[in-house]
């Protein structure tokens, strides 16, 4: 009974010893904090001066602003933003959020524009796209205003870019007003805004493109335009499309071009070989109708050598198309040389049979070297030469 109550009173004494220690810890990390939290004001001369307390609090937060500033600004010149893009955009769009006015911001955009200035041009490029973006929100005439007064030309990517970008996004929402301001701009920066009022256009049709081209001064740029999503488009009714594109092609424009292959490679994917006849009486350049046929045999090929094959026996007989049976003949040996061979022996035409012969017989050696050496004598004379 004795030891039981003499453990009793022993731990009764260390909980309230336990409990005595954290009182007073607590007492003295709470004198600390009071002490940090009161030292700045008792050793901060200018705050015990000032005879106003929003006074003081005013120009406190201006100073703080106007150090922010000056240190981002002073941070446009590090070298190393130039190589490093996160830091650049970092540091630049820091820097324009500092500019609230729209005054501030006009006025560091035309000084951006200043040969004078010391920045790398990546950071005077950055600079002045995001100039731009936010001048646009507060007070977009200003910034139609820079791309008019402007002497950057549209050789330069960015300035190109910023002009894009502004009249995409004004087309997107006013159309007419867009073609009305670009109309306004000088010749550099108008063309710049034509890209953008047509790149907001994407999906309409060629009538549509081109009736604001015109309104913009230039009909055959809503034509470019048009053939231009072409190129890479997935294109639903290609025969249709071909029918409207042709009349439109300039044989000595890349992008018309590849606008009316793809055009013709889809009829094809939908349609079969039969297409070549169309492409053949089509009213185009001869070149470019070569250029289209052979693409069109060449995928042939990979998937129904025979049937290319046979189309390609059937163009007309001279040297403009010999490349392309050679080409056709070629692919077909690389997938079934026996096949090949056979079909190649059976021309009537001597000079087309001799000379697919040793396009064969020269593909068939490379694909399968040791066969054709077993059995090189199975094979005409004329043509022995190109196995070895």
């Amino acid at each position: 009974m004795k030891s039981s109550l003499k453990i009793s009173l022993l731990l009764l004494c260390t909980g309230i010893a336990i409990g005595g220690g954290g009182m007073y810890l607590m007492q003295v990390s709470t004198s600390i904090n009071k002490t940090t939290d009161t030292a700045p004001h008792a050793t901060e001369p200018s705050m015990i001066e000032s005879t106003s307390t929003g006074t003081r609090q005013f120009k406190h937060e201006t100073n703080l602003h106007s150090s922010s500033y000056n240190q981002s600004a002073t941070s446009l010149e590090n070298p190393t933003l130039h190589y490093n893009s996160f830091e650049r955009s970092l540091a630049v769009y820091s820097y324009v959020a500092g500019l609230s006015s729209a005054d501030e911001l006009t006025n560091e955009l035309y000084a951006s524009a200043s040969e004078s200035l010391r920045l790398s041009h990546r950071v005077k490029g950055d600079l002045q796209t995001a100039l731009v973006e936010k001048l646009a929100i507060v007070n977009p005439n200003a910034v139609v205003k820079f791309f008019d007064q402007s002497k950057i030309t549209r050789n330069d990517f960015a300035f190109t870019s910023m002009v894009q970008d502004v009249f995409n996004d004004l087309a997107s929402s006013n159309l007419n007003k867009a073609i009305s301001i670009a109309n306004t701009l000088n010749t550099d920066a108008k063309s710049s805004a034509i890209s953008g009022i047509l790149a907001a256009q994407v999906g309409q049709s060629l009538t549509t493109l081109q009736r604001i081209a015109k309104e913009l001064g230039d009909e055959s740029l809503g034509v470019d335009f048009y053939l231009a999503s072409l190129v890479s488009a997935q294109i639903d009714d290609p025969q249709t499309a071909w029918s409207e594109v042709v009349p439109l092609h300039k044989p000595n424009d890349p992008i018309h071009s590849r606008a009316l292959l793809n055009i013709a490679q889809t009829w094809y994917e939908q349609d079969g070989l039969d297409v070549i006849n169309e492409i053949s009486t089509a009213t185009l350049n001869d070149n470019f109708k070569r250029g289209t046929i052979q693409r069109i045999l060449s995928l042939a090929a990979e998937d129904i050598p025979e049937q290319a094959f046979r189309f390609a026996m059937k163009l007309p007989d001279n040297n403009a198309y010999d490349g392309i049976r050679e080409i056709v003949a070629r692919s077909w040996t690389t997938s079934d040389p026996r096949a090949a061979f056979k079909a190649v022996s059976n021309i009537k035409h001597s000079g087309h049979r001799e000379n697919l012969l040793g396009i064969v017989v020269f593909q068939w050696a490379r694909t399968e070297p040791k066969y054709v050496l077993e059995n090189l004598d199975s094979f005409p004379p004329s043509v022995r030469q190109y196995a070895i």
